[in-house]
């Protein structure tokens, strides 16, 4: 059953692999298998692709398929698309087999939202209905991510705007800053709230 489950992850990981490597173009893939509309914010250029930054010795983000920076603020934006991929009847039944228990897409935002946050600065924020109904999002949250590592050698401070969509797919937008912008930084999230939006359909 082990070997089963081993060999399903490492189809995974290779799939997902094989789309982080890829062009920005085709990284907008997860953009559409997620169902998401991204509207490149104002004022920002793009200076990096496809990175996974390590914010601690023993932890790595999700890959970011764009990372841009508003030379301005001094702040920098990562860009990540979490689709749902449907999983066959058989290949759910070992998942859940190997955990114990049932493995439910849908709280996989929540249990990263809980392995990363630093709650020693504060709790998760949670969106108010008006911002969720403006980006179609069923849920999202706003936190600090905990990290001991500077991103891009530079910067300090991340706040993580998660959002969620019920069988569809989650997004993470990760803005990077310093202590000075602490100030600033919610009304930068909030005025970038909706690049990342769930299509209606």
């Amino acid at each position: 059953m082990k070997k089963i489950l081993i060999f399903l992850i490492f189809l995974l990981s290779q799939y997902s692999y094989s789309f982080a490597q890829t062009s920005k173009g085709k990284s907008n893939v997860f953009l559409d298998l997620g169902k998401i509309d991204y509207t490149p914010p104002l004022g920002y250029f793009e200076i990096k692709e496809n990175i996974a930054f390590q914010r601690t010795s023993n932890n790595k983000t999700n890959v970011m398929f764009s990372i841009l920076k508003n030379v301005d603020k001094n702040i920098v934006i990562g860009i990540c698309a979490i689709p749902h991929f449907k999983l066959s009847e058989l290949t759910v039944k070992i998942i859940n087999d190997f955990y114990g228990k049932r493995v439910d897409p849908n709280a996989s935002y929540l249990n990263r939202m809980r392995m990363e946050a630093d709650s020693a600065i504060n709790s998760p924020v949670l969106l108010k209905n008006d911002d969720l109904k403006r980006i179609n999002a069923d849920k999202g949250y706003i936190y600090p991510l905990r990290m001991d590592n500077l991103f891009l050698e530079k910067y300090s401070r991340c706040r993580i705007l998660i959002i969620h969509k019920e069988d569809v797919s989650d997004a993470q937008v990760f803005f990077f800053y310093n202590e000075e912008n602490e100030k600033i930084i919610f009304k930068e999230i909030e005025k970038q709230l909706d690049m990342l939006r769930f299509k209606i359909e």
